[in-house]
């Protein structure tokens, strides 16, 4: 298994599983898939990730708020969620 988070699975590590989890039914509401602005880009997302990298190498994330995060970050498909 790697040590790098962005390559690892959300199945691989039940506290990114339920982080996931947890984020997506918090979104389920406020997503509407019908309107094209809310729905996130790759661009968004690597938007996303470079800020959660940044700030986990600035000390204001620790490795666990990183990991679930920069998960979430990457599978988000609209802006709200």
């Amino acid at each position: 298994m790697s040590s790098d988070p962005v390559s690892r699975t959300s199945a691989e590590n039940p506290r990114l599983r339920a982080g996931l989890a947890a984020e997506r039914r918090a979104a389920a509401g406020s997503a509407r898939p019908w309107d094209g602005a809310a729905l996130a880009s790759d661009a968004d997302r690597d938007r996303a990730a470079e800020a959660l990298k940044s700030a986990y190498a600035e000390g204001r994330l620790d490795r666990d708020q990183f990991e679930v995060r920069l998960t979430a970050a990457l599978a988000a498909t609209s802006r709200f969620g």
